[in-house]
């Protein structure tokens, strides 16, 4: 069974191995802080991003917000192929809440940038010294975004957050939320929540 221990951890207390113990091997949800204070990519803002990523194509979920009461499922949702690149540039200055506008899963390995800013960040900071941008992906939207509620079914997840913020909403482990595989992905479960 997964621990669940909401821990706060400071980059000064913590060591490699100290990490890939309490976080890895301990499969425990808990906030970073000040872990990412000198990292490249908090050096990024939308216009950079927009330059980086122009001529790359991705899908975009576009829905109503979720408001606190119901998250709107999947099949509630439009989706539409558009360019990264003009897509950053939009959340710039988008500022209607009545729609959400989401772009997912965008592997840094698929995208064709030439900046070498934006391929030159890694994870060795937490102890993952093999683990650079081609292994990461890149997630953005406007106010309202969501992602279904769901448990991601491969080893762990760090997260940065680089622009904006995001809301997290957890559960402990010994809660059932009801698996389901609808909508169908191969690396999460999705649940009934």
């Amino acid at each position: 069974m997964t621990s669940f221990y909401p821990a706060s951890l400071n980059r000064c207390a913590i060591e490699d191995d100290l990490f890939n113990t309490f976080l890895i091997k301990k499969n425990c949800v808990s906030l970073l802080k000040g872990f990412v204070t000198d990292w490249v990519p908090t050096l990024w803002d939308l216009d950079f991003l927009a330059k980086c990523t122009l001529g790359q194509t991705v899908t975009v979920k576009i829905g109503q917000p979720y408001t606190g009461n119901r998250v709107p499922s999947e099949s509630e949702c439009s989706f539409k192929q558009q360019d990264l690149g003009e897509f950053f540039r939009f959340l710039k200055t988008y500022e209607d809440n009545s729609t959400f506008y989401y772009a997912g899963y965008t592997h840094f390995a698929m995208l064709n940038s030439t900046a070498q800013q934006f391929h030159s960040f890694d994870w060795s900071w937490a102890g993952l010294r093999d683990i650079g941008s081609s292994k990461s992906t890149l997630w953005a939207g406007s106010a309202g975004s969501f992602t279904p509620c769901h448990k991601d079914s491969y080893g762990c997840n760090l997260h940065a957050q680089l622009i904006g913020c995001k809301e997290w909403l957890l559960w402990p482990p010994e809660y059932d939320l009801g698996p389901t595989r609808l909508p169908y992905e191969e690396s999460s479960t999705f649940q009934l929540c």
